[in-house]
């Protein structure tokens, strides 16, 4: 007979998700020993959770405002260039950016005679001075966030990242990867790395669905936690978090293969596979 099985575990002020016998009960002079470790343990993952601009950026080519329009329009001419960091010769802090279709709509011009003025400007002439500058270190969601936010006429132009060498970062990158970091946080709890409570619905509805019909049977086991209000109250909610995330990067590695573990968010937690 196939078991299933699916852990799931709960929230930081109550009791807390764990395999039988687990305590969390310690000697208060331990307590930040423990819980050090215990963010040690954990912090791989979520390390991995928390993207930076850093990840999307590509190394953007700089050029001198004073290079004329005609030689910057060489460098624009490959399609993998969309955009240009300018560097002010008068103010090493200042930079600005040229976007390809910033570039494309002064060289077409309103009557068709844009390139036969701009070929004789610097490319300084044509550069947003103002464009949104970032570190690299910077959370994805955010950038791209303030970047949304920009008037229409910026709201699609590549965001600098500043570092040790200019890079960009492109508007489609960034949201497709906010929007890939909402749906994965929909799925997983932020602090354990567990299925989310959604996630462990569908997983059950589609579970319980095969075994129609058939002899397998669903087992959702719910584990409990001794001595977590105690170790919130004596500690922290942040030793909490702490026990937690290890608790439960430590049951996904554990968990056999066709078992789920999950974190429904509530006061319980279960675990599960397919059954016979």
């Amino acid at each position: 007979m196939n078991v299933s099985r699916t852990l799931v575990d709960r929230n930081v002020r109550g009791p807390l998700t764990c395999c039988a016998g687990t305590d969390t009960r310690a000697v208060p002079d331990d307590l930040q020993v423990l819980t050090q470790r215990l963010t040690q343990a954990a912090g791989s993952r979520q390390a991995v959770a928390a993207t930076t601009v850093a990840h999307l950026a590509h190394p953007v080519d700089v050029v001198d405002a004073q290079l004329p329009v005609q030689r910057l329009e060489l460098v624009l001419r490959s399609v993998h260039v969309a955009s240009v960091a300018v560097r002010d010769p008068d103010d090493p802090d200042r930079v600005g950016l040229v976007t390809r279709a910033r570039f494309t709509a002064a060289m077409s011009g309103r009557l068709g005679f844009g390139r036969a003025v701009m070929a004789r400007k610097l490319t300084g002439e044509l550069a947003d001075w103002a464009p949104m500058v970032v570190d690299h270190d910077e959370p994805v969601a955010q950038v791209a966030v303030r970047a949304m936010e920009r008037g229409d006429e910026r709201r699609y132009d590549d965001v600098l990242v500043a570092g040790q060498q200019w890079q960009a970062a492109g508007m489609a990158d960034l949201v497709r990867s906010l929007s890939v970091q909402l749906a994965a946080r929909s799925l997983r709890d932020p602090l354990t790395g567990l299925a989310s409570r959604s996630m462990l619905q569908h997983e059950l509805a589609r579970r319980c669905a095969a075994a129609a019909g058939t002899r397998a049977r669903i087992a959702v086991v719910l584990l409990d936690v001794r001595g977590m209000a105690e170790l919130n109250q004596a500690a922290g909610s942040a030793a909490g978090d702490a026990v937690l995330a290890a608790l439960g990067a430590r049951l996904a590695q554990c968990a056999p293969t066709g078992v789920d573990v999950a974190r429904t968010g509530e006061t319980s937690s279960r675990r599960w596979p397919p059954c016979p």
